[in-house]
């Protein structure tokens, strides 16, 4: 296969030519002092902050409330995201991808995106941007507290869902802990 985006050569036995292997998240790194830098196929900035914003963690189940970034790159292949050390609970992402290798394969701008998020005691907050490989965007706001007997969580998005239409997209949830009578 194919490093960089996991497509089958011809003549592989895991599965048919031009079948991708990488469904998820699949990327080598490095880690010290410095953050992170990640190369493969990884979420981009506005999707690794908002599935943690919701009660269901971005899951596909029938309650989940998470507003799915709009038009925003899900994943891209051949990325390299950056992620800095925590600076006091300030986080700084930055991703940008290449244009060509993209799915669908209609890629005609650099997947690119950054966000800031902010992580410390009951209080979470972020924002992020992104830019798909058809040049359309989103941006995103992000929060939730711990209340200790509940969290609070909410999410905002507005992004172009055409070169000529945009939308708006939030959600309000909360968790609160129980256990058996």
């Amino acid at each position: 296969f194919k490093p960089n985006d996991g497509t089958l050569n011809p003549g592989g036995n895991l599965g048919p030519a031009g079948s991708t292997q990488f469904y998820r998240n699949s990327f080598v790194g490095l880690k010290g002092g410095f953050g992170d830098v990640r190369l493969g196929r990884i979420l981009m900035p506005l999707q690794d902050f908002n599935g943690g914003f919701e009660p269901w963690g971005g899951g596909d189940t029938v309650g989940h409330t998470h507003t799915g970034g709009i038009k925003a790159t899900v994943r891209a292949n051949n990325t390299i995201y950056y992620r800095s050390p925590s600076m006091g609970g300030l986080q700084v992402h930055a991703a940008i991808a290449a244009a060509e290798g993209q799915t669908p394969a209609v890629s005609l701008e650099r997947p690119m995106g950054f966000g800031v998020r902010y992580d410390a005691g009951p209080l979470s907050a972020a924002v992020a941007y992104d830019k798909n490989d058809q040049d359309l965007a989103t941006t995103g706001f992000y929060a939730k507290y711990n209340f200790g007997m509940a969290t609070l969580l909410g999410q905002y998005e507005k992004g172009d869902i055409s070169a000529t239409v945009d939308v708006a997209r939030y959600s309000i949830s909360a968790i609160v802990p129980m256990s058996p009578v």
